[in-house]
């Protein structure tokens, strides 16, 4: 893999920020327009680039793709390469030989390889269909017993591909995965080993040591042990941990910390420091202000609005109506509007702010967990099926706006999958950790 850079001069910060915006109603920024000068020379990272090795070729791929957040963050990258070449060597010859694709998805979900088709030159299903010889494991066995059997059967083998039938997946630069998170956060009662779902990580990282893409990105809940990748993995990788929030790159309107495992293969060269080199790319964004804030996700037109209203009103067998309702509280479920009662009286004890926008999750119950605006004006974190209830609209947030809070491309989604935002990563994050592991790696 060709060294990337990602950093070199003011000029091409703004073009770094593409990767952020996810539509033309999300905010963009660059040191001109803002006023704010970017750091010093001699604080950036020594990243040297000329037009030999400038012109990156890689294949991307993902073991567990979810909604598709990884491919629209390739897509983004490639998009800010291109006219950062073009900046650097004013030639479109350069910037055209610059070719990051996405190859290879896989998820055991219908509905998200629907999704996938479109943007995958491969679409896989159960990532257990690399383990042809494996019987489940299940949580009733050691750890170590687990992953010595998932080891021993990974295979390379033709697996079912939605594209060609059955064909071989094909050999990646880099590696996109979030493995599931439920044994390790809240919602899923922290079960760690002994949630099932913990097999999917075990067998991921045993396909990925038999198939050793130079580069692994592997995101999950912030109450991940990161030490699970250390045992399982570092014979082969240097392994670097980042904590990650949406704050960090300018989306200032969501809370989603998550942490991102970089994983480098050891038979590849580093040429800067990754932690380093992205605590300088999120003191850009913080040097340059402003940000994403939680009404500038309230992009939903009175189309949109209303197809949401109705929508929900087919669901619950209501008449449909010629423009939107001033309230959808009549809408809700019963215990949704118990939980919005309980909230309601919970923000006029607890909050003493009352400029900040009152936003609950109507998904949780707020006896057990309080899913609200958090200290600093954000939104909660974004879950499978979260309704997110703003009491100064009257209504919840709908699948668009909170696909822009997440830099998703809205479209790409659908309306079989609107209730799938949760259920993703957040792709501005992913999209400059993905830039800064390609501009530190050789």
């Amino acid at each position: 893999m060709e060294q990337m850079e990602l950093l070199s001069e003011s000029e091409s910060m703004s073009v770094d920020l593409q990767i952020c915006s996810g539509s033309e109603s999300l905010k963009s920024w660059s040191p001109d327009e803002s006023g704010s000068e970017s750091l010093p020379a001699s604080d950036m990272p020594d990243i040297d680039v000329d037009q030999a090795n400038a012109t990156p070729v890689a294949n991307f791929g993902s073991g567990m793709a979810g909604v598709g957040c990884a491919e629209q963050a390739v897509e983004r990258v490639h998009k800010a390469f291109q006219e950062l070449l073009l900046c650097k060597f004013t030639t479109r010859a350069v910037a055209k030989r610059s070719t990051l694709q996405f190859v290879s998805a896989c998820d055991v979900s219908r509905a998200c390889q629907n999704l996938l088709m479109g943007r995958s030159e491969h679409v896989f299903g159960d990532i257990r269909d690399a383990f042809p010889t494996l019987e489940m494991l299940g949580p009733d066995r050691p750890v170590a017993e687990r992953w010595a059997l998932a080891k021993r059967a990974a295979a390379n083998v033709p697996r079912i591909c939605r594209c060609h039938v059955a064909c071989r997946p094909p050999p990646v630069t880099v590696d996109i995965s979030g493995s599931p998170c439920q044994p390790w956060s809240r919602a899923g009662q922290k079960r760690r080993w002994t949630d099932g779902r913990s097999d999917l990580l075990l067998l991921w990282a045993a396909l990925m040591l038999k198939q050793e893409p130079p580069v692994i990105l592997h995101e999950n809940v912030s109450g991940f042990p990161t030490s699970v990748l250390e045992d399982l993995m570092q014979e082969k990788y240097v392994i670097h941990h980042l904590r990650v929030e949406p704050h960090h790159v300018g989306f200032t309107c969501v809370n989603r910390p998550r942490v991102y495992s970089v994983l480098v293969h050891r038979s590849r060269a580093s040429v800067a420091d990754i932690p380093t080199v992205y605590h300088f790319v999120t003191s850009f964004f913080n040097s340059v202000g402003g940000g994403l804030s939680i009404r500038d996700c309230y992009i939903g037109s009175v189309e949109e609005t209303l197809e949401e209203e109705n929508f929900c009103r087919r669901a619950k067998g209501l008449d449909m109506v010629q423009t939107p309702s001033r309230s959808w509280e009549c809408l809700l479920t019963e215990q949704q509007q118990k939980y919005l009662a309980k909230y309601r009286e919970t923000w006029q004890q607890c909050r003493s702010d009352k400029e900040q926008e009152p936003v609950f999750d109507l998904s949780q119950n707020p006896a057990r967990f309080l899913k609200m605006t958090t200290k600093d004006g954000r939104l909660p974190t974004f879950r499978t099926n979260t309704k997110i209830w703003v009491d100064g609209l009257s209504r919840w947030l709908l699948p668009v706006e909170m696909a822009a809070a997440m830099a998703m491309n809205y479209g790409v989604l659908g309306q079989p999958n609107r209730q799938q935002v949760g259920n993703g990563m957040h792709v501005a994050n992913c999209g400059v950790m993905l830039a800064v592991a390609l501009a530190c790696t050789r």
